[in-house]
């Protein structure tokens, strides 16, 4: 894959259908200096091979990204312990927990997000879930989500939101500006 030739502009990139995206081969792809100019990145639960440490590497090697697409399935409460850890906060502002690889159940913590929220996602906006992870409990804890964002967004940040600049990164032209909370797919 290093001798592909991506183009400059690429800022999108869906993997679906993937025959082996185990961490070597996503880890291969994502090291590649030709993919620093992602902003958005969907790696569907379609793919084969997919492990939770293939996804917990995605914000290591594209730190970049504004939109983040991952199978809820394989998030588990290291990915946000790593993301916990990133500093400057990454300029991720949307990520969607979308269909699953294996499993219809999401294993990792509410806390666990919410306090990665505190530090590397400072600039989260937006949380997606695939309807198929929605319970009762899912339901609950995806408003004390949904109350945390808000909170960060009150009438007053979102009058300043609109300059081009938040926690100094800038705002990304992936991330619909309506968009803040949790919503379904």
């Amino acid at each position: 894959m290093s001798s592909f030739p991506w183009p400059r502009t690429l800022t999108t990139l869906t993997l679906k259908n993937c025959a082996d995206l185990s961490m070597s081969s996503l880890g291969s792809l994502m090291s590649n200096p030709q993919l620093a100019t992602l902003k958005r990145f969907i790696v569907s639960g379609s793919n084969r091979n997919l492990q939770p440490e293939s996804i917990n590497a995605i914000p290591v090697f594209l730190p970049e990204l504004s939109s983040l697409s991952i199978p809820g399935d394989l998030v588990n409460d290291s990915f946000f312990d790593i993301l916990s850890h990133m500093h400057p906060p990454l300029p991720l502002e949307d990520i969607e927990f979308g269909f699953p690889s294996l499993d219809a159940n999401v294993t990792f913590s509410t806390s666990s997000l919410i306090t990665a929220m505190e530090y590397g996602l400072a600039n989260l906006r937006s949380v997606g879930f695939s309807e198929l992870f929605c319970t009762n409990q899912r339901i609950l804890e995806d408003t004390e989500i949904d109350d945390f964002i808000h909170s960060r967004y009150s009438k007053k940040e979102r009058r300043n939101s609109k300059s081009s600049f938040k926690n100094g990164v800038e705002k990304s032209d992936y991330v619909d500006d309506d968009t803040i909370g949790v919503y379904y797919i």
